[in-house]
């Protein structure tokens, strides 16, 4: 200015339009220049910082006290945060597609749940297996330093990836990959039913992403034998493609055997040599049953019998019975698992009684 305002104070005025960008709002230092400012945290956008230079000459006479306004932006980018936390639904029988699907062992010293198939009191020619359902809580759609109100850049996707684990194994089993938080618009939960009796990715150590990653697939076991626990990694790039992404993890507390495999059963027929209508026939079972519920249903030209048959072992029945017609006889044998599964098994044989030729 003119050297009558040599004595005059300087003040730099500084404003932004978007104050909630900041936890404390820009200064700038009238000695160094230099505009200081602190960010608030979970927050980004774009600030707009208007700068003015006052005095305190006043504005008498046609005077002017302020220059005009420089303004520039100052853009906040986004960082991507850890997934908010989350829990898992651990009690899995209690949101089941079908409540028959699931049975405890209460023999043993914890009690553990079984998958199964849906619990018959007939078997059906074919049983179609039921889908297993996982779910778990949908807790923050968007990043955690993402307001659409406030933030300009985009909103960071929220993906899950459902994995089971066991000690039997050294592999981990990808259930459902890609899981996209916003399949789910107005539910509190995420929710995926799997048919557990397919082939599953499975990688070995650390999740690392490559272009191809799942080139080994397995089967979990389906029998019954070994324990299975489920976590869910919540993360914000579908697979991690950039491999950095930060993630949350959430292993089921509970643990879960699957026993989807039917029992059934080798007949073997043993005729008496004397009278032929008489014969035995034994039943022998492709894994342990429960005692007291097989039964057989063996169908002839004229009607049906309906026989219990014996169990002489964990998995060997004995019926004892007659031809009571000739021509096909088919055999229905029906047995429980331990589990309760009821499986189905059938066959037929032909009866025929033959006399000698007489010349």
């Amino acid at each position: 200015g003119a050297e009558d305002e040599e004595d005059q104070v300087l003040t730099f005025n500084v404003s932004t339009q978007n104050s909630d960008l900041f936890s404390e709002i820009p200064v700038l230092d009238e000695s160094s220049g230099n505009l200081s400012y602190k960010l608030a945290e979970n927050f980004n956008g774009i600030a707009s910082i208007v700068i003015s230079l006052s005095d305190d000459g006043g504005t008498e006479n046609g005077g002017v006290d302020t220059s005009e306004d420089q303004t520039f932006s100052i853009k906040i980018r986004q960082v991507n945060d850890l997934p908010k936390a989350f829990s898992v639904y651990p009690d899995i029988y209690k949101y089941a597609i079908d409540t028959s699907t699931f049975y405890f062992d209460s023999s043993r010293i914890d009690t553990q749940m079984f998958f199964r198939l849906p619990y018959q009191t007939f078997a059906p020619q074919e049983q179609l297996d039921t889908l297993l359902r996982f779910a778990w809580e949908k807790n923050d759609s968007l990043d955690v330093d993402t307001y659409p109100t406030i933030n300009q850049d985009t909103t960071f996707m929220l993906y899950y990836r459902l994995e089971a684990i066991s000690d039997s194994s050294n592999y981990t089993y990808v259930l459902k990959d890609s899981i996209l938080f916003n399949q789910f618009i107005g539910r509190d939960s995420i929710f995926v039913d799997v048919d557990m009796t397919q082939p599953f990715p499975v990688y070995l150590g650390e999740y690392i992403f490559d272009e191809s990653p799942y080139d080994t697939t397995a089967f979990l076991d389906t029998t019954g034998v070994f324990s299975y626990r489920w976590q869910v990694i919540a993360q914000n790039y579908s697979r991690d493609y950039l491999k950095d992404d930060p993630k949350n993890l959430f292993i089921s507390p509970e643990d879960i055997n699957i026993d989807v495999k039917l029992p059934v059963a080798n007949m073997s027929f043993i005729q008496n040599r004397l009278y032929s209508e008489y014969y035995d026939l034994y039943f022998s079972t492709s894994e342990n049953t429960i005692d007291d519920v097989a039964r057989v249903w063996i169908d002839f030209s004229q009607g049906t019998q309906n026989l219990y048959p014996q169990k002489m072992g964990d998995s060997l029945y004995h019926i004892a019975s007659t031809f009571i017609d000739t021509g096909i006889v088919r055999y229905n044998f029906q047995v429980r698992d331990e589990v309760l599964n009821l499986g189905r098994s059938e066959d037929s044989v032909f009866y025929q009684i033959l006399f000698p030729e007489v010349e």
